[in-house]
């Protein structure tokens, strides 16, 4: 009723309505809520971030909220968390895992899934150099890929073995700048409760990279960053 009031109506109302019908399962209700806010207050950010939410929310839904990022993206370009939140959700498609978190089969786009996570992360760190989470996840796509060849050739014989070491050192080096990167913004602003965890994802990273590349110094220099903070 307060939402049919042009005295009381408002974008608030809308958000709250569409919660009590997603607490409440009723997804009819809450796409008939959402597309009325849409209609009404159609570059209201509240509205378009509640949208992206109630998707990210559920794994199953993750081309929707594909589609609802681009669309946050294009009222607000300049948003760096979308960027990485796009990245993220390209990247968690290309790699699905089950509940317990084992990998699943990769789907057959999977590499222009990654791609399009790097893109985002790319565009991320342009618009803020100095945030260290895109820094961190483009890190971290490299590494993942190269370990992915390093247990393929875990179970090679030598000569397959020789001709995949070359792909995954050189994914290894391009991985090396986005850490090492990651690393000093963080150090920069200060270890605290909210970056702890990247941090050290950021130091296991290049611990394992360095030990691959037989760089014993810069490993053992991680390491002993690393017994500060476990």
């Amino acid at each position: 009723e307060s939402m049919k009031n042009p005295i009381s109506q408002n974008a608030d109302l809308y958000i709250m309505t569409s919660e009590i019908y997603e607490k409440k399962g009723n997804e009819a209700k809450w796409t008939e809520t959402m597309q009325a806010a849409k209609a009404k207050y159609p570059n209201d950010k509240r509205i378009i971030n509640n949208e992206i939410n109630y998707y990210l929310r559920y794994p199953e839904k993750a081309q929707e909220a594909i589609n609802k990022l681009k669309e946050g993206i294009a009222a607000d370009p300049k948003k760096i968390d979308l960027h990485i939140i796009l990245g993220q959700t390209y990247y968690n498609l290309a790699n699905p895992t089950d509940a317990n978190g084992r990998a699943k089969a990769k789907p057959a786009n999977a590499k222009e899934l990654e791609q399009n996570a790097m893109a985002s992360y790319t565009k991320a760190t342009e618009l803020d150099g100095n945030n260290p989470y895109p820094q961190f996840y483009l890190g971290l796509m490299h590494y993942n890929q190269a370990k992915e060849i390093t247990d393929e050739m875990n179970k090679a014989d030598d000569k397959k073995y020789a001709t995949m070491k070359p792909n995954r050192d050189a994914l290894l080096v391009k991985c090396l700048p986005y850490l090492e990167k990651a690393k000093s913004l963080v150090e920069a602003e200060k270890v605290n409760d909210g970056n702890k965890d990247m941090y050290l994802q950021v130091l296991t990273g290049l611990y394992q990279t360095y030990n691959i590349n037989n760089n014993t110094a810069k490993a053992s220099e991680i390491q002993e960053i690393m017994k500060k903070y476990k």
